[in-house]
C-alpha cells in the first residue's frame, strides 16, 4: 500500500468511526500532518496525487478535518505539534479546534481559574488567544469553548483566573 493509500485509508476510517478510532489511524494522520509542515517537498507530491484522485483536493485540510473528529484523550500527546503548526499557519484555524477537542473534555463544569488546567490545556488557550484568525473565521468557536467549560469570548478567556487568587 502506498503512503497516500495509507493516509486515505486512515481518513476514511475516521469518517466511518462512530466512536473511537484506532491508534494506527491516529498515528497515520499525525505523521501525515507532521510531514505536511516539516517535509513540504515530499508532501506536495502526495498532495498533487491526492488532488487528482480525490474530490476534495487539499490533503492537509482533509487531514486536519479528520483530526477534528478525534476526541479528548485520543491524541493529547500530539497537541504540542498542532499548536506549533497553528502558530506557523494561523489561517488553518481548524487546527485550533482540533487542539481544543484533543485537550479539553466536553463538560458542564465551568473552568474558573487557570490553576485547574494542565500545561497542555494552558498552551492551547494561549495559542487560541494569540490567533486572531480563529476568532474571525469561526462564529461558533465560542460555543465550542463553552461546551468544554471555558469562557466563550476572547476577552473572557483571556481574563480566565485573573479574579481568582487560587
Amino acid at each position: 500500500m502506498s503512503r497516500l493509500e495509507h493516509i486515505t485509508h486512515a481518513l476514511s476510517n475516521v469518517q466511518r468511526a462512530s466512536d473511537a478510532v484506532t491508534p494506527e489511524t491516529v498515528a497515520t494522520l499525525t505523521r501525515a500532518l507532521i510531514e505536511s509542515f516539516e517535509n513540504e517537498t515530499e508532501f506536495e507530491r502526495l498532495e498533487d496525487e491526492y488532488a487528482s484522485d480525490s474530490e476534495f483536493g487539499d490533503l492537509q485540510l482533509s487531514i486536519t478535518m479528520a483530526l477534528l473528529k478525534l476526541k479528548y484523550g485520543d491524541a493529547e500527546w500530539f497537541v504540542p505539534n498542532i499548536i506549533r503548526y497553528l502558530n506557523s499557519d494561523p489561517q488553518l484555524h481548524e487546527l485550533a479546534e482540533a487542539a481544543l477537542n484533543l485537550s479539553f473534555p466536553i463538560t458542564d463544569d465551568r473552568v474558573s481559574y487557570t490553576a485547574s488546567l494542565t500545561q497542555i490545556q494552558q498552551d492551547v488557550i494561549d495559542a487560541i488567544l494569540a490567533n486572531e484568525f480563529v476568532w474571525k473565521s469561526n462564529p461558533d468557536f465560542g460555543v465550542q469553548l463553552a461546551s468544554r467549560g471555558l469562557p466563550s469570548t476572547r476577552q473572557d478567556l483571556a481574563g480566565l483566573g485573573t479574579n481568582n487568587a487560587g
